[in-house]
């Protein structure tokens, strides 16, 4: 993308999970929407004054849009939050903790529908990508649900191993094409060079798996974080 058309992004930060609603601007009745949740990101970011961590995308993000200081998730639990911000419906009304329910999925999701739906419904192009909901195509769009299937681990002192028995982190040897955001994101760009020619308006998601568990990141991201430079947290107790 050039810088012209990076001029063009209306940039609306929500940390819920985190989102971030992208909307560009070329049609004055219909926005196109990229819609982009990141898995248990919080505000350990440069643009939150976190000066250690390393975060230029998201901070040129940030720069360009609105920054909210003061934002909440709807429920301290992943799927609860999802359910409620995918469908506009308070935690007490989904009824969801973890993982979904029957009742969320056979009565809400009927009754309801998602966000996604509802673009479609109005004539938008709207599609999936990545860890939207937890592991299913619950908005059964006109256009399958893309979700890479490639392994989290790639170093043979995990691979070998299964469970329990594997780190929770893991500095891959592998570079950024081996990993499953990589190849969401990869599959989002397509899908946005595809739709260039088209009068259609879209409505794109994509769902980045990372930072949530296992923390697994080319070998090369390590270096911004060196051991010996690195502050524990003040308080060690689970929440």
């Amino acid at each position: 993308m050039n810088s012209g058309d990076m001029k063009q992004l209306l940039i609306i930060v929500l940390l819920s999970c985190i989102m971030s609603p992208i909307a560009i601007c070329q049609d004055k009745t219909k926005k196109n929407v990229v819609f982009i949740i990141v898995d248990d990101l919080n505000t350990n970011l440069a643009c939150y004054g976190k000066e250690y961590m390393h975060t230029p995308n998201i901070d040129d993000l940030a720069s360009q849009g609105v920054l909210f200081n003061k934002a909440y998730v709807q429920q301290p639990v992943c799927s609860a939050s999802r359910a409620s911000f995918l469908t506009g419906l308070r935690p007490a009304i989904t009824g969801v903790d973890y993982p979904y329910s029957e009742y969320f999925e056979d009565v809400i999701m009927g009754d309801y529908g998602t966000i996604a739906q509802q673009f479609e419904s109005k004539g938008y192009d709207a599609r999936n990508f990545g860890k939207i909901h937890h592991g299913k195509d619950l908005d059964k769009l006109k256009t399958s649900w893309f979700n890479s299937q490639v392994p989290q681990y790639h170093n043979k002192e995990n691979t070998d191993k299964k469970g329990d028995q594997r780190k929770p982190y893991e500095a891959s040897s592998t570079g950024d094409k081996g990993h499953q955001d990589t190849e969401d994101v990869d599959k989002l760009l397509e899908a946005l060079n595809d739709v260039k020619a088209s009068k259609d308006p879209f409505f794109f998601s994509i769902g980045l798996y990372k930072p949530h568990l296992p923390f697994v990141a080319p070998e090369k991201y390590y270096k911004y974080y060196p051991l010996d430079k690195i502050s524990l947290p003040e308080n060690p107790n689970h929440p």
